[in-house]
């Protein structure tokens, strides 16, 4: 009997056909995966010198310095964030995280508004992203 049920318990049923229980994990679960992705930290990484350079800062050393100060700043954060992680919990840094690369986007996007780029809203915007 016991063998039956496990059975039916494996595969592709299980994540076809779950119980309310692993629904509820496999929403998310997913979720998760789709806002990491959606966020696009990776290439806001890969493509921040062109950002950078786009938003006026054009002097290779003052770009690798704000890049160096970027690094850091994020380092800085990551170790807050796994502090907080045991005392705030998952989700709620996690909503914070999401609102935060929002408004740290919509910052980061006025730098390129107008006639001369503004690299204080690139830099101020950025450093918030890598913050979140």
């Amino acid at each position: 009997e016991r063998e039956r049920i496990a059975e039916k318990a494996v595969g592709w049923n299980m994540i076809l056909f779950p119980t309310p229980a692993l629904r509820r994990m496999l929403i998310v679960g997913v979720g998760t995966a789709v806002a990491q992705q959606a966020v696009g930290i990776d290439a806001i990484q890969y493509y921040l010198i062109d950002v950078l350079e786009q938003s006026g800062i054009e002097s290779e050393k003052r770009r690798l310095g704000v890049l160096m100060l970027l690094g850091v700043l994020k380092l800085l954060f990551v170790i807050v964030g796994s502090k907080l992680l045991d005392r705030r919990g998952r989700r709620t840094l996690l909503f914070v995280s999401l609102l935060g690369m929002v408004g740290a986007c919509v910052l980061t996007s006025f730098s390129f508004f107008g006639k001369g780029s503004n690299a204080v809203f690139a830099i101020i915007g950025l450093s918030l992203y890598l913050s979140f």
